[in-house]
């Protein structure tokens, strides 16, 4: 699909491959980024399992 009015593809994205998600978690902690390591984290597990999880 193509965005009419910006002519840029629009759509469901390509997902991230296991070393991707590795290669970010591992520079978050390396960073000491705890709170971006975290939000990180809950989006993996919001995506594996499709849903917002109940305790936010």
């Amino acid at each position: 699909m193509i965005d009419v009015k910006k002519g840029k593809p629009t759509g469901v994205k390509k997902l991230f491959k296991l070393e991707e998600i590795w290669r970010i978690r591992s520079g978050l902690e390396l960073e000491n980024n705890v709170m971006h390591l975290a939000l990180f984290n809950l989006a993996i597990d919001c995506k594996l399992s499709k849903r917002v999880p109940k305790y936010i």
